[in-house]
């Protein structure tokens, strides 16, 4: 199920999948949940002024 769907659901639960860490950026992959829905989201990380900042996120095939 899709958290895509026009009625909203509350994170209840996070889980991370996985990270992969490198020089250039980092990928990690989260699985969110609530009552009715989950998705995975896949998110760049880099390094910006010494801080870990995401550059870009979307749901993982």
């Amino acid at each position: 199920m899709s958290l895509k769907s026009s009625t909203s659901s509350t994170v209840t639960h996070a889980e991370v999948l996985s990270v992969e860490i490198a020089d250039a950026e980092s990928i990690a992959l989260i699985r969110y949940s609530g009552d009715s829905a989950e998705v995975t989201i896949r998110s760049r990380w880099q390094a910006q002024d010494g801080r870990p900042v995401i550059v870009s996120a979307e749901p993982a095939a």
